[in-house]
């Protein structure tokens, strides 16, 4: 066995020596590098590097690199989130029309009854000349609409007017919040179903459900559908509030979790639930999602409880499984941080993140049609508007129930996944008028409704001759 040599030992020490004082820094010195990247760059390229849509690209990259729910948020986008979860904006109730680079005014389209403008004195064509002092030409007609909204109620805007026969007058109009309509409902009156569509859960959300629930009840439908579907999720205090319109009081929600595992709030229904007895079957599809996937496996842990009156079922195809919590961080006046700060976990401990919700009824979505080939069937289905066997019917004696668009009812009729869960409702209170005892417990209504009702794919075709 040869020995190596002092001279070779010295190189190998020296060699591994300078691997570790040349070593990537550690996690925690990074930002030292990042600043030290950003000074250098500041400081010797000839070329200009610093500007904010560079910088902005930058740090999102950084940030989606450890989670893809994180991001950065530039001032604009802050603004709009806010504006969405609160469920609608401070505003005068103006329509605007287009406007051209050049035109030194805006066109008012629409005035809203009863809206701010309109207690104003505002009419339909009248000319917005300037906003607050600020002629309209200098600015687009996005950046005008957003001087209109204002940040806090009862903030005021000042009007240039212009209206045909007259001189140009100021105009102070008072804002009031307008809320967006975030809950849409429909009486399926061959079916005595009412079909609720949820889009988002901001702070109206739970306001809008339980009026349609009201009326509901008032009618006494046989059953209700939530539709869930392309809900991306929201406020998790909105999605609570509407579950605890549905579950006992004091009934545990959800549970979270911070990056070790440790219990961080659990969250709790504060209010009393409405007297509803009827089936609910909820509609889901890979774009439901966060706070929509709380409130849809809420409501099927509580119906399986002992002594629940009210029995839940899921139809669609698998949810997306976002089981993570984001808070929105303000950095400064630039920007904010959305970050993830923790995971939410079921009632039974369960965790819906990478898994999802499976519905109990897996049933594929319609194909989605072109444009052109979707306004064809609209056509030709207004000529058929006699032979209807699944419409919808306003209610005339409540505003919350939305006139029925003919596109709206094109689709609702050819979506499978509706006309499986009116099918589920009209079962169950078949099976509870005549034999009650099939729908007794949670288990054995689910059991004897998947057992009935016939999924496309469970269909085994045997070719014979």
């Amino acid at each position: 066995m040869k020995c190596i040599t002092p001279s070779i030992c010295i190189l190998m020490v020296f060699f591994f020596s300078s691997l570790y004082t040349t070593s990537i820094p550690l996690q925690e010195d990074w930002h030292q590098t990042f600043t030290s990247v950003f000074t250098t760059l500041k400081k010797e390229s000839y070329l200009p590097t610093i500007n904010r849509p560079s910088m902005i690209k930058a740090l999102n990259a950084f940030v989606h690199s450890i989670d893809e729910h994180s991001s950065v948020l530039e001032p604009e986008e802050y603004k709009e989130l806010i504006h969405t979860t609160s469920g609608g904006l401070f505003r005068t109730g103006i329509t605007l029309g287009p406007k051209k680079p050049t035109d030194d005014f805006l066109m008012i389209l629409k005035v809203e009854k009863g809206s701010p403008a309109s207690r104003a004195g505002i009419q339909r064509y009248d000319k917005i000349k300037a906003i607050d002092s600020l002629p309209v030409i200098s600015s687009s007609l996005e950046d005008n609409i957003a001087r209109l909204s204002g940040a806090h109620c009862s903030s005021t805007v000042t009007l240039l007017i212009a209206r045909e026969h007259q001189e140009n007058f100021s105009c102070t109009i008072n804002r009031s919040f307008i809320p967006k309509k975030v809950c849409c409902g429909y009486f399926l009156p061959h079916h005595s179903i009412l079909y609720c569509a949820l889009t988002l859960f901001t702070q109206q959300t739970s306001i809008q459900l339980e009026t349609l629930l009201r009326h509901a009840h008032e009618k006494k439908v046989k059953g209700i559908i939530i539709d869930l579907r392309n809900n991306g999720g929201g406020l998790l205090k909105a999605a609570l509030e509407c579950t605890a319109l549905f579950v006992d009081k004091g009934s545990l929600i959800v549970s979270t979790k911070n990056l070790h595992g440790s219990p961080l709030v659990q969250y709790r229904t504060e209010r009393d639930p409405l007297s509803v007895t009827v089936p609910i079957i909820l509609l889901v599809n890979q774009h439901t999602a966060s706070s929509a996937e709380i409130f849809a496996q809420s409501l099927k842990l509580s119906a399986q409880k002992k002594n629940q009156k009210t029995f839940v079922s899921i139809v669609g195809t698998p949810t997306r499984g976002k089981g993570s919590i984001q808070e929105i961080k303000q950095i400064n006046e630039n920007c904010a941080l959305k970050i993830t700060t923790a995971r939410y976990y079921m009632a039974d401990g369960s965790s819906l993140h990478n898994k999802g919700i499976i519905p109990d009824f897996i049933i594929k979505e319609y194909e989605k049609l072109s444009p052109e080939v979707q306004r064809i069937q609209e056509l030709f289905q207004e000529k058929k508007t006699s032979q209807r066997s699944f419409s919808l019917q306003k209610k005339k004696t409540a505003p919350e129930f939305e006139k029925k668009p003919a596109h709206k009812e094109t689709l609702l009729k050819n979506d499978p996944q509706c006309a499986c869960a009116c099918t589920l409702i009209t079962l169950f209170s078949h099976a509870k008028t005549h034999t009650p005892y099939l729908v007794g417990s949670y288990r054995t209504t689910l059991s004897w409704l998947q057992s009935h009702y016939v999924v496309p794919t469970d269909l085994i075709l045997i070719k014979t001759g």
